[in-house]
C-alpha cells in the first residue's frame, strides 16, 4: 500500500512539473549564462515557440557572449502580449551568430534593447511578416546586413550602432510606417536601402541618423510621404549621398548631404517636387554641381533655388569631424542654421535642440573642449585622459589640435579597428605609441575583432609605434579617395617598432608616398607581406622607406612593389616556409 501511493505521488509531481513547464509564458525571467531561468537567448526563443506567451513578457539578458540563433517564429503576440529581449540594468550582454543571431518570423510585437549582436556571415536581425518590431539601443554587427526587413513594417530602430560589410538596413517590400530615428550606421556599400523590386513604401520616417558610406549612405526606390529630418549623410568616396528614385510627397528639412567626391549630393529621379518640400538642408561635395532632379536638371544650389526650393539651404563644408565621426566642429555653418520641428527636440546625442535656431544634421553642437596639443594617455581602466583609441580620436577631430599630439597607449588589448579618413590634422603630427609617459613600453594591442586593423585614406603625418597590432584580415589598409588627381593616399606616416599581423601586414594602394616602415616584425598569412601600388606610371608612389623589418608568413610576395619610385630598402629579413 505504502508502495502504491509513493507512485501515485511521484506521477503526481511529474505531471504538475510537466502542466507547470507547459503554461504560456508571461512576467519577466532571467538569461545567464548559468543561474537563470534560461541559459542562453536561443533556449528562451525555443520556450516561447512552445510554451507561447499569455501576457507581456520580458527576458533580462546578463552579460556574457550567448552563441546561436534565437527563432521566434509563429508566435502569438499582441500589443499587450509582446516580447522584449533586453539588457538587465548595468549589464552588457552579446550573442553571436555564424548566420542571423535574431530571426523574427510571423511574430509580431518583438523588441530587442541593448544588446550587441554579431553575425559573422549574413543578418544581425532578420525579420519576415512581422509587425511592431522594436530594435533598440543596440549594436549590430555583420558581415552583410545589420537589419534585414522583409514584409515587415510599422518597424521602429532607433539608438543604435550598425556596422554592417554591405548594407546597415535593407527594406525589403511594404516597409510602412517604420521609424528609423537616431541611429549610427557604418556600411561598407549602402546605409539605408529599398530596392526597386517590390511596392512602394509608404509614411516612413528618417530622422537624426548619421550615416557614413562608401557607396550610398541612403538608396531608396519607390517610396511616399517619406520624411528626411536633422541627417548627416556622409558618403566617403565619390557616389550620391541620398539617391533618391521615384520619390513622391516627401519632406527634406534640416540635412547635412555630404560628398567626398564631386559627384552629385542629393540625386532625385522622377516622383515630384511639392512647394517648399526640401528646405534648410546643408548640401557639399568636392566639386560645384551638388543637385540633379529629373524635372529639372542638375547644378548648384543658386540653381536650384531659381526654381523656388531649398531657399534657406546652405551650399557650404559642414566641417564634420571626420567619415566616422559625423559630429560637426567649431565654426560650421550648420549652427544655428535650421528650423524647429515637431517632435524633434533632441539631437542623437539626446541633447537638447535649440528651440528656435536648431542645427542642421544630426547633432546640435555642443562645444567639445579646447584644442588638444601634447601628450595625452590611454587606459582601459578609466584613469587615462581616453580609454580607448576611437575614443581619442574622436576628441582629437572634433576639438582640433594647436601642435603634435602623442597618445600614449596603456597596457591592454584594446579590441576595436581604426577608421581613419580626411582626418584634419593639417601640419601637426598624430602619434600612437605603446610607451608609458616615461618611455618604458606598455605592451599595448590593438586587436581588430574583423577586417582591418588599422583603415586610412587620404591621411598624413600619423605614426604608429611600439604597439601589437592584430588583424583577421590586414593589418594596415592605406587606400584612396578620387576627389582630385592624382588620387590622394597616405603621406608622410612611420610605423615603427611594431608586432603586426592580418592576411597582409600591409596594402598600399594608389597614392601613398614619403611613409617609413621601420623595424617591424610583420606576419603574413596570405599572398603579400607588404604590397605596394601607385597609381599609375604618371603617378607613382613615391619616396617610401622600408628598413629593418622581418617580413615572414606570405605564400606569394614577401614585399611586392609596382608603379613605384624613389622606393629605399634596407636591412629587411623577408622569408617564407611556404
Amino acid at each position: 500500500m505504502t508502495r502504491h501511493v509513493s507512485l501515485v505521488g511521484l506521477l503526481l509531481l511529474v505531471l504538475g512539473a510537466t502542466v507547470a513547464l507547459a503554461q504560456p509564458m508571461s512576467g519577466t525571467y532571467t538569461i545567464k549564462p548559468s543561474g537563470g531561468d534560461f541559459s542562453s537567448h536561443v533556449d528562451a526563443a525555443t520556450a516561447l515557440r512552445t510554451r507561447g506567451v499569455s501576457g507581456p513578457c520580458t527576458l533580462e539578458m546578463y552579460t556574457g557572449t550567448y552563441s546561436g540563433q534565437a527563432n521566434l517564429s509563429n508566435i502569438t503576440t499582441s500589443r499587450t502580449n509582446h516580447i522584449v529581449f533586453k539588457a538587465a540594468a548595468g549589464e552588457s550582454p552579446a550573442v553571436t551568430n555564424s548566420s542571423y543571431p535574431w530571426y523574427i518570423y510571423y511574430t509580431n510585437d518583438v523588441t530587442i534593447d541593448g544588446i550587441t549582436s554579431t553575425s559573422t556571415s549574413s543578418y544581425a536581425v532578420y525579420t519576415q511578416y512581422a509587425r511592431r518590431t522594436k530594435i533598440l539601443n543596440s549594436t549590430l554587427n555583420a558581415s552583410s546586413y545589420g537589419l534585414y526587413l522583409r514584409y515587415s513594417d510599422t518597424t521602429k530602430v532607433a539608438g543604435n550602432t550598425i556596422n554592417s560589410g554591405s548594407y546597415g538596413i535593407y527594406l525589403y517590400y511594404t516597409p510602412h510606417y517604420d521609424s528609423i530615428i537616431g541611429n549610427k550606421i557604418n556600411s561598407g556599400s549602402y546605409g539605408i536601402y529599398k530596392p526597386s523590386t517590390g511596392s512602394y513604401m509608404y509614411y516612413v520616417t528618417i530622422a537624426n541618423n548619421m550615416i557614413s558610406s562608401p557607396s550610398y549612405p541612403i538608396y531608396l526606390y519607390y517610396h511616399y510621404y517619406t520624411n528626411f529630418y536633422y541627417n548627416t549623410f556622409y558618403n566617403q568616396s565619390t557616389g550620391y549621398a541620398l539617391y533618391d528614385y521615384y520619390g513622391y510627397g516627401g519632406n527634406y528639412r534640416n540635412n547635412i548631404y555630404y560628398n567626398n567626391g564631386t559627384s552629385y549630393v542629393w540625386y532625385k529621379y522622377y516622383g515630384n517636387n511639392p512647394t517648399g518640400f526640401s528646405n534648410y538642408n546643408c548640401f557639399w561635395n568636392q566639386g560645384t554641381n551638388v543637385i540633379y532632379n529629373s524635372s529639372y536638371g542638375g547644378g548648384n544650389l543658386a540653381w536650384w533655388k531659381g526654381y523656388g526650393f531649398d531657399a534657406n539651404s546652405i551650399q557650404q563644408d559642414p566641417l564634420i569631424a571626420s567619415p566616422t565621426n559625423l559630429h560637426i566642429r567649431t565654426g560650421s555653418p550648420c549652427i544655428a542654421a535650421a528650423t524647429p520641428i515637431t517632435g524633434f527636440t533632441t539631437d542623437i546625442d539626446g541633447d537638447t535642440r535649440h528651440a528656435s535656431t536648431p542645427d542642421i544634421g544630426a547633432d546640435e553642437y555642443r562645444y567639445p573642449g579646447d584644442p588638444m596639443s601634447g601628450v595625452y594617455t590611454i587606459m582601459q581602466d578609466g584613469n587615462g585622459d581616453f580609454e580607448s583609441f576611437n575614443e581619442a580620436l574622436d576628441a582629437l577631430a572634433l576639438r582640433g589640435q594647436t601642435g603634435d599630439v602623442d597618445f600614449r597607449v596603456y597596457p591592454g588589448t584594446y579590441s576595436e579597428k581604426l577608421v581613419i579618413n580626411g582626418f584634419p590634422n593639417g601640419a601637426y603630427k598624430v602619434v600612437f605609441q605603446g610607451l608609458d609617459t616615461l618611455g618604458n613600453p606598455t605592451g599595448a594591442t590593438l586587436a581588430a575583432p574583423s577586417g582591418y586593423a588599422v583603415n586610412m585614406r587620404n591621411v598624413k603625418r600619423f605614426e604608429f609605434r611600439h604597439l601589437t597590432i592584430t588583424a583577421t584580415s590586414y593589418g594596415f589598409y592605406w587606400y584612396y579617395t578620387t576627389n582630385t588627381t592624382p588620387y590622394p593616399g597616405v603621406d608622410s606616416c612611420v610605423v615603427a617598432d611594431c608586432n603586426i599581423s592580418g592576411t597582409y601586414g600591409f596594402y598600399m594602394y594608389y597614392g601613398d608616398n614619403y611613409n617609413r616602415i621601420e623595424r617591424n616584425n610583420i606576419r603574413a598569412s596570405s599572398s603579400y607581406g607588404i604590397y605596394l601600388r601607385g597609381q599609375s606610371s604618371t603617378y607613382r608612389a613615391t619616396g617610401n622607406v622600408f628598413a629593418n623589418n622581418a617580413v615572414y608568413g606570405w605564400t606569394s610576395y614577401g614585399i611586392y612593389a609596382y608603379y613605384h619610385e624613389g622606393t629605399e630598402l634596407y636591412f629587411n629579413t623577408v622569408y617564407s616556409t611556404g
